[in-house]
């Protein structure tokens, strides 16, 4: 898959295989992940009837990854990752970094659209 960044007032956008994944500002990576398989346990906000907001926080290497999910009926969804990078990371490193969470994180119907995508 094809990982490109292009600059905006605002950041950066993540791009991958044409299609907007994400954005870095400053030293955060958010990528909009979605998965319906989340089963990432972690503290737990509750929202009333609107559900829960579950938040897990894991290590990769220096950098430190933070999930957030949302929790409603029984159902646990993976809604955004962030990627809070710990110092200075090369575009080819950054990539190998998006490319990992997507593939471990995404659902996988929709990583096969974006990697069909051209």
């Amino acid at each position: 898959m094809k990982v490109e960044f292009k600059n905006n007032e605002w950041g950066r956008v993540i791009v991958v295989n044409g299609v907007e994944v994400g954005r870095i500002v400053d030293n955060v990576v958010s990528l909009d992940i979605y998965s319906s398989q989340f089963t990432e346990s972690g503290d737990r906000i509750d929202l009333g009837w609107a559900g829960s907001l579950i938040y897990s926080r894991a290590n990769m290497g220096n950098h430190v990854v933070e999930l957030i999910g949302h929790e409603h009926d029984d159902l646990r969804e993976l809604i955004s990752v962030r990627i809070i990078l710990s110092g200075e990371v090369n575009d080819d490193e950054l990539s190998l970094m998006v490319l990992n969470v997507l593939r471990q994180y995404m659902d996988k119907e929709l990583l096969g659209m974006i990697e069909q995508h051209s």
